[in-house]
C-alpha cells in the first residue's frame, strides 16, 4: 500500500500506527509511506481504517492507496516504458479513472510521456523527476512511486500481503 501526504512521519511511527489498527506483519520500505502487511480485511476497509488513524495523527486527511500483490504485479508488468530505467518512470496511483484524471488537465509538460493504466498513470521523465515541472491536475490526490519502488513493493507484498 502507499500512503501520500504523511510528510516526515517516521516509518517506525507508521508501523506503530498500522499495528494499532490491528494489521500484522507490517513492513515499510524507504521513508515514503510504502507499507506491506498481512490482511484479513478487504482493501477498501484497510484504506479507510488506516486513513482515519493517520488523519488523527497528522491532523489532516491523508490519502491511502491500497493495492494487492496481484495488482502491484500487474502495474509493474504493464508499464509501457519497460525498456526505460525504473527511476525515470513513475506510477501515479489514483482512485479515479486514470484517463479522466489526465483529461482534467496537465500543466508544465515538456518532454514527459504520459500513459493511463489500470488504477495508475504512468509517466516517463526522460530528464528525471527533479527538474520536471509536470503537474497532473486531476491526479493531485494521488501518490507517485517510481518503478524501482513499485518493483520492490511487489517483492515485499509477495510475502506479507496475502
Amino acid at each position: 500500500m502507499n500512503v501520500g501526504g504523511i510528510g516526515k512521519l517516521p516509518m517506525e511511527e507508521l508501523r506503530r500506527i498500522c499495528a494499532d489498527c490491528g494489521f500484522e506483519n507490517v513492513t515499510t520500505y524507504i521513508a515514503r509511506g510504502n507499507i506491506a502487511l498481512s490482511r484479513a480485511l478487504d482493501l477498501r476497509a484497510i484504506a479507510r481504517k488506516l486513513s482515519a488513524a493517520l488523519e488523527i495523527y497528522v491532523g489532516k486527511p491523508v490519502g491511502v492507496f491500497v493495492r494487492s500483490h496481484t495488482e502491484l504485479s500487474e502495474i509493474a508488468l504493464a508499464t509501457p516504458f519497460v525498456e526505460i530505467a525504473g527511476n525515470k518512470v513513475t506510477a501515479v496511483f489514483v482512485d479515479d479513472d486514470p484517463q479522466a484524471s489526465i483529461d482534467v488537465g496537465i500543466k508544465g509538460q515538456t518532454d514527459e510521456a504520459i500513459f493511463p493504466g489500470a488504477g495508475v498513470i504512468y509517466v516517463h521523465y526522460p530528464n528525471g523527476m527533479s527538474t520536471s515541472k509536470l503537474k497532473l491536475i486531476g491526479a493531485a490526490q494521488g501518490t507517485a512511486r517510481n518503478m524501482n519502488s513499485t518493483s520492490k513493493m511487489v517483492a515485499l507484498t509477495a510475502f506479507a500481503f496475502r
